[in-house]
């Protein structure tokens, strides 16, 4: 958007040059060379008008639509408590949301950092029961929870002391997905469950 207000910029500073150069040959013609732009007629302006705007109309729209089109994927880390047997157990949950208007077919989950270049990636033998896959499609305006175990939460934390330099600060996850990946922040307390 902001090249749209470059171009309008150069125009305005184009049509204000030639009306000061006009201005200054009509308003001082003894001192200045009798040399006056031809401006046109009005049709030759609105047809020049017009067609900037549809050029400028098309762009825009065609820009807009491609947007739309994208997968759009929502990611929200959240601590999850579970009890089982009368016992509670923490441990995390990732909460996937189709907000786009395509499907979204994704193929794995990672986490990474900011402070380190290696990844972890989960496997499905470290879900709970009754979790979304580790791969799955999901379909527009439709979201799904990915439960972690406990195992995932001590693997995490051995990545983050091994591989993140000890910080939970920068921690995100990933989302493969077949088109494009997905990522977003993870808080900072998830890690820290205890």
């Amino acid at each position: 958007m902001k090249w749209l207000w470059g171009a309008l910029g150069i125009c305005s500073c184009m049509i204000c040059g030639l009306l000061g150069l006009t201005a200054g040959i009509n308003l001082n013609p003894q001192s200045t060379v009798k040399f006056v732009p031809e401006w046109g007629s009005l049709a030759d302006w609105v047809s020049g008008i017009g067609a900037t705007c549809a050029v400028v109309a098309t762009v825009y729209f065609g820009w807009k639509q491609r947007e739309e089109l994208l997968p759009k994927l929502s990611i929200k880390t959240t601590g999850i408590v579970l009890f089982n047997a009368g016992e509670s157990i923490s441990s995390f949950a990732i909460k996937l949301a189709n907000t786009g208007s395509m499907p979204i077919d994704w193929t794995g989950i990672c986490f990474h950092s900011d402070h380190g270049d290696k990844a972890l990636w989960i496997e499905a033998g470290l879900l709970l029961p009754g979790s979304a896959p580790i791969a799955g499609s999901l379909a527009p305006g439709k979201a799904t929870s990915i439960l972690f175990s406990r195992r995932t939460l001590v693997l995490l934390r051995a990545f983050i002391d091994e591989h993140c330099e000890g910080r939970f600060k920068g921690l995100k996850v990933t989302v493969n997905g077949a088109i494009k990946d997905f990522t977003s922040d993870v808080a900072p307390s998830i890690p820290r469950i205890a």
